[in-house]
């Protein structure tokens, strides 16, 4: 993390998918480090479950990698989360994600896909997912699924996604797109709509509008296209129950997503979870929120991928 002028005293901090952080004093001469503390002392006494590394070959055959993690008892024919990361222009590292222990605690699998588009793995692997929203991004996430149920690892009918910002447009996109691959969908977050998208930009996001261009094309120029991709134009393929937590002020991707996406989907009968924060931003980085919010994904996940029947009446602003 540092060290002095003289080179001979460092800071240095440890982390794994083990430990979130251990911090030390080295002594690079001596060969010797002293410990400091923990960033989270109460996680030391736990052991969570291993991230495995895994690969696979996509329809069209292209390698694509991500993170295994399986519960510690009975890790076959169980039920299964694909967590999908956000960017689209990011990656799943093998890292300390506190979301992913906790749902393997509960006795979850959990899935994470560095889908194609996504960063660290070379130019030609980003720019493969160029207009590819929606379309071999998700066929990335379903090639993995169907390898997840064919080594029975997951079990079929109790499989779920979820994701947070591009990750929660992901979960949209499948649960329009591929309404009969998962039994449920929590999104926090979220874009249901890449011309509303668009049209909320600050105009100090011009660099941001420009990068899109690039990446999926002028929603002015390619209208058809810019609707096929968007879920809210498709939400009456749905079939799943669906959770959504949102952040009143996030400028990011602002409510007006998350509203209308829910609106459809109540006018057609399909029961939608709500969850809005009126203090929250682009994340839930205030602890409270944070709890509450994962005490939703925890309820909402334990109804419907236990088999539990009944909706909940879950809708509330937090």
């Amino acid at each position: 993390m540092s060290r002095d002028h003289q080179d001979k005293t460092w800071t240095v901090r440890y982390s794994s998918v083990r430990d979130p952080g251990s911090y030390y004093i080295y002594y690079p001469a001596e060969n010797k480090a002293q410990f400091l503390f923990y960033s989270n002392s109460r996680f030391a006494a736990y052991s969570p479950c291993p991230l495995t590394p895994i690969s696979f070959k996509a329809q069209d055959g292209l390698t694509i990698e991500g993170y295994l993690t399986l519960p510690q008892e009975t890790p076959k024919n169980i039920p299964f989360i694909f967590f999908i990361h956000g960017g689209p222009w990011a990656r799943d590292y093998w890292e300390f994600n506190p979301a992913v222990p906790m749902l393997a605690n509960r006795g979850y699998g959990v899935m994470q896909v560095n889908f194609r588009g996504s960063t660290g793995y070379g130019k030609d692997f980003l720019n493969k997912g160029n207009k590819q929203w929606g379309k071999k991004m998700l066929d990335d996430i379903l090639d993995a699924k169907k390898g997840l149920v064919d080594q029975k690892y997951a079990d079929p009918g109790r499989v779920a996604i979820m994701g947070f910002s591009y990750g929660g447009y992901a979960t949209l996109v499948a649960l329009a797109f591929a309404p009969e691959e998962f039994v449920c969908d929590m999104t926090a977050i979220v874009l249901s709509n890449l011309f509303t998208l668009y049209n909320s930009f600050p105009p100090y996001w011009e660099p941001l509008k420009i990068l899109l261009k690039k990446r999926l094309g002028d929603p002015q120029i390619y209208r058809e296209y810019f609707k096929s991709i968007s879920p809210l134009f498709s939400a009456e393929n749905t079939r799943e129950p669906l959770l959504i937590g949102q952040g009143e002020n996030d400028i990011r991707l602002t409510k007006k997503e998350s509203d209308q996406i829910v609106e459809a989907l109540r006018e057609k009968g399909q029961p939608v979870e709500y969850l809005l924060f009126a203090d929250q931003g682009h994340d839930f980085l205030n602890p409270e929120n944070r709890i509450r919010f994962f005490e939703g994904v925890d309820s909402f996940f334990n109804r419907y991928l236990s088999k539990k029947s009944g909706p909940s009446s879950l809708d509330k602003r937090l």
